[in-house]
């Protein structure tokens, strides 16, 4: 079955597909560098690749927010019967500008497919397949994200307050600023997320506390460093996630990004 956006709109109300809008990006900032250097560090990139992730999981760069979770009904208390979302599939094109007072303009542009997994007839989780283009400007720079999510979403507990995630996930983040003294900041990452465990009990929040992903990373800095990694990420638990590169630990937390040990 295919519906419209409209119709997508209404059948997804209260599940986590919230495409919002983007906020100032903390990238917006090029942090000055005293040191030369032509390669990003381990730590830098680190820090970088785990709030990239984190973010994208929030739908901060466009795309499913995962923090709105599922509703109450898919962690295990049924009406009689099978369900009548079991079959229904969403399948649509999105196409919106907004803007955040008068500084921040942004025109979202993709497509969208979703549809419920079930079992014995009763909906457990969703599957989503999307691929935005969100473009913009906002004071001193011009950014663009570029988001596909292939998620696999299903709950583990009775408040569907606990999610497992399996999929894939790529997040590219290109900013050009209007200082031309800094070059333009770029961060391609590409994830596939391995039985993550998202803890989103804390409304608007969510704590990745279980599960792994391995990622591939290149990028450029404003300074003019450059990397091109791939590394593992294995969630160990109150959001931290332990990255490694080539043998290179880094304890990262996701939420805030600082690296807490070495």
């Amino acid at each position: 079955m295919k519906l419209s956006t409209k119709g997508a709109l209404i059948l997804l109300a209260g599940m986590a597909l919230s495409y919002s809008a983007c906020k100032k990006d903390s990238s917006a900032v090029p942090a000055k560098s005293t040191t030369p250097a032509t390669t990003t560090g381990y730590d830098v990139v680190s820090s970088q690749v785990a709030s990239n992730f984190s973010q994208a999981l929030a739908g901060s760069m466009g795309g499913a927010n995962l923090n709105e979770g599922l509703a109450p009904s898919f962690g295990g208390v049924y009406p009689p019967g099978a369900s009548a979302l079991c079959g229904f599939v969403a399948d649509s094109s999105i196409n919106y500008k907004t803007n955040i007072g008068d500084s921040i303009k942004t025109t979202v542009t993709g497509k969208s497919k979703f549809f419920f997994d079930c079992l014995f007839g009763h909906p457990v989780g969703y599957t989503l397949v999307d691929a935005l283009l969100t473009y913009g400007t906002a004071p001193g720079y011009a950014f663009t994200y570029v988001i596909a999510q292939g998620y696999q979403i299903k709950s583990l507990n009775n408040t569907a307050t606990l999610l497992g995630v399996d999929g894939t996930l790529q997040a590219f983040k290109d900013i050009v600023y209007a200082n031309k003294a800094y070059k333009p900041f770029s961060e391609h990452d590409s994830f596939v997320i391995i039985d993550a465990l998202v803890d989103i009990s804390t409304k608007g929040k969510n704590s990745i506390n279980g599960g792994s992903a391995t990622f591939k990373t290149q990028g450029s800095n404003p300074d003019g460093t450059t990397w091109n990694y791939v590394g593992k990420m294995e969630f160990i638990g109150n959001n931290i996630g332990r990255l490694t590169f080539y043998g290179n630990v880094y304890l990262v937390d996701l939420g805030t990004g600082k690296i807490v040990k070495i």
